[in-house]
């Protein structure tokens, strides 16, 4: 029988300062660069689970709560981290590990950190950088990393609300002032940093970044517009990240045992329905349905955009 306590579980934002924050998650005078809105480390907000982090619970609760594949994909643990990023500055550049670089680099649980950003909002000259250059050599973009020179061999791409972008492991990147992204993830926070624009007070990790880069990756973008009614906005081997818009009537969705469904609401406001009641939702909260819920509705008083993150 499933636990009676597993009901939609709202989660409380962790609000992190950083040296590059913009003012659209909070006054720029505190600094807050990024909301990990649901994650291994995300702390429920109410309820009987409230003040128990998200990878606690997996690990007491299991496949009712992440689902078969999030089992799988989180070594037992959560599944997937989802987040906001508000840039003011760029960004460090960085690159991240795939599983096995992870495991070989940094040990148990081996989880590398794939990525994929939809944008939100972005100032008219924002941009990021996002893999090689087509006529950048791989070589010297290798062996430009950890100094400024790397920044001439990388591709930089002008972004609006509703691109798509892809960071798979290994791919070098940098998000750029003025932009606002919702990002999803593995479920890891390794982080190597090959560039931080003269910033001196964080390490930068070279020997890392050599090892884990690929430098012949190029990024890719794909636009989804933001009246789009149901589009995927991030797909990879590890998750999956659907936008919904939500109008007259509602619209129905279901687990169905293989994966936690987390829930973001990026414009307007929904309720969230299932057989344990309503939960209203404002813009940028996030509910986890564990992947035991079944089926459930989201419905508005008026039009809204929704995010709904899965484990594929």
């Amino acid at each position: 029988m499933t636990d009676p306590r597993l009901t939609p579980l709202r989660m409380t934002p962790d609000l992190r300062v950083r040296p590059w924050a913009g003012d659209r998650l909070a006054p720029a005078d505190q600094g807050i660069g990024e909301a990990w809105l649901a994650g291994p480390w995300s702390a429920v907000a109410e309820g009987p689970f409230s003040g128990r982090t998200l990878g606690e619970l997996a690990a007491e609760l299991g496949e009712p709560l992440i689902g078969t594949r999030g089992a799988i994909h989180g070594r037992g643990g959560f599944p997937v981290l989802v987040k906001l990023i508000d840039a003011a500055e760029w960004l460090s550049v960085q690159v991240h590990p795939d599983d096995a670089q992870a495991l070989e680099l940094e040990g148990e649980p081996g989880i590398g950190k794939a990525e994929a950003w939809l944008v939100l909002d972005a100032a008219p000259e924002a941009e990021l950088l996002l893999g090689r250059r087509a006529d950048a050599d791989p070589e010297a973009v290798r062996a430009a990393i950890g100094s400024a020179g790397l920044m001439d061999l990388l591709e930089r791409i002008a972004i609006q609300a509703g691109d798509c972008l892809d960071v798979p492991a290994g791919m070098l990147h940098a998000i750029g002032p003025g932009t606002f992204v919702y990002e999803i993830q593995q479920p890891c926070d390794i982080t190597y940093r090959v560039w931080d624009w003269g910033r001196t007070d964080r390490t930068i990790h070279v020997e890392q970044s050599r090892r884990v880069a690929d430098p012949a990756l190029r990024g890719l973008r794909r636009h989804v517009p933001t009246d789009a009614p149901d589009a995927v906005v991030a797909a990879s081997p590890f998750f999956l990240a659907r936008q919904v818009l939500i109008g007259p009537g509602g619209t129905s969705g279901a687990t169905d045992g293989s994966s936690p469904h987390v829930v973001t609401v990026l414009d307007g406001s929904a309720d969230l329905v299932t057989d344990h009641g309503a939960t209203r939702l404002a813009r940028y909260e996030t509910v986890v349905l564990p992947a035991a819920t079944g089926g459930y509705r989201l419905d508005g008083s008026g039009p809204a955009r929704v995010v709904v993150a899965t484990v594929p």
